[in-house]
């Protein structure tokens, strides 16, 4: 077991897993969305093109959308530890190849196909991620793990968008791609710490288990096979949405902010340029705005899932978080549109916390 610090509330930061995990997956994340807006205002600037941002979207968000259940059934029959390591790996060599076209000024077109790509890679990481959590820190330190999971995003956000801006300001767009590989690269060195503190932890727990964790032992202990099919596991996932109404409106307010965001990421650099006139570089810091919300947000967003009038919060949420994208088109100060952005982010981090916790609370254990 993990050391307890004595007190009512154990901490997971005692777990040398759980910190190598937090700062591989922040590491990663804050590169993610670096080359996130990198990819956008490269496309931007070379075809001036508000369609051409949006093939960029699609292809960033139609694989999520398409092939994410294929994601999360391969972080369910692998070890995780090893498909995270593997997708960074993936998403590295990927990213060094849009380096190599950025500096060759290689057409727009090439940029979208390797966008695609590395969205296909990184589509197990998340699942695999969350389904860590549970072999790396004990059942009662989980509430507080998922939190500082939730807030990765947000803090990535601010991170991730600042950095890039200021490379596309002092440097070229070949720089953001190569730093942001170079985030893979960290985050992958230390999921191999992770995998270590992994047989460790099941080592001490006398459990016999691959390095993917105590948690896949225990699917099979439970009569459901790890090795039932593909298939078999998607529909497994589909009956439990089908007996969940709960789980349903959660995912379909999931599936309507993501196409809120697509939006908002197709628009935020013609707001930038045309509304604000922060240039294409100013991309960076409308998405930084939207990060601090979610930190600020992260703060409440437990207290808001506790509550008693879920449908009442929801409602309020899910308005918080899809308003500031068409209040966008009548403001032309720059603070005012980050401290609109903010509010944004304070809504959707609150929605993410309470989706994911209506989901733990009405799925079965090991869904």
């Amino acid at each position: 077991m993990t050391e307890r610090s004595g007190d009512r509330s154990p901490s997971p930061w005692r777990a040398a897993g759980f910190r190598a995990l937090i700062v591989g997956f922040s590491v990663g994340r804050a590169g993610y969305i670096l080359y996130t807006v990198a990819v956008i205002v490269t496309v931007l600037e070379k075809t001036g093109s508000a369609a051409w941002v949006s093939a960029v979207i699609v292809v960033r968000m139609l694989p999520i959308v398409v092939l994410g259940p294929f994601g999360g059934v391969i972080a369910d029959r692998f070890d995780r530890a090893s498909v995270v390591i593997v997708s960074d790996l993936l998403r590295l060599v990927l990213m060094l190849s849009m380096a190599g076209c950025a500096f060759v000024d290689a057409p727009a077109v090439t940029f979208i196909v390797l966008t695609g790509l590395v969205t296909i890679a990184g589509l197990p990481t998340f699942p695999a991620v969350a389904g860590l959590l549970p072999d790396l820190v004990d059942e009662d330190q989980l509430p507080r793990a998922n939190s500082a999971i939730a807030s990765i995003e947000y803090v990535a956000l601010i991170v991730g968008p600042g950095l890039g801006a200021l490379l596309l300001v002092l440097g070229e767009a070949w720089m953001a791609f190569t730093v942001n590989a170079a985030t893979f690269a960290v985050s992958a060195t230390l999921m191999v710490a992770v995998r270590r503190a992994l047989r460790r932890r099941a080592a001490a727990l006398d459990v016999e288990s691959a390095p993917g964790g105590a948690h896949d032992s225990e699917r099979e202990a439970d009569g459901r096979p790890a090795n039932g099919g593909v298939i078999a596991e998607l529909r497994e996932g589909f009956a439990v949405l089908a007996d969940a109404p709960a789980v349903r409106v959660v995912i379909a307010l999931a599936c309507a902010i993501m196409f809120v965001y697509g939006a908002e990421q197709v628009y935020t650099p013609l707001v930038s340029r045309d509304l604000l006139g922060t240039g294409e570089a100013g991309v960076g810091w409308l998405d930084a705005a939207v990060g601090l919300g979610g930190v600020l947000g992260a703060a409440v967003a437990g207290r808001l899932a506790s509550s008693s009038r879920v449908r009442a919060v929801l409602t309020w949420v899910v308005l918080g978080a899809t308003v500031p994208l068409a209040s966008l088109a009548v403001i032309s100060t720059p603070a005012v549109a980050y401290a609109v952005l903010a509010f944004e982010g304070a809504a959707a981090v609150s929605l993410d916390v309470i989706g994911i916790t209506t989901i733990q609370r009405v799925a079965p254990r090991g869904l």
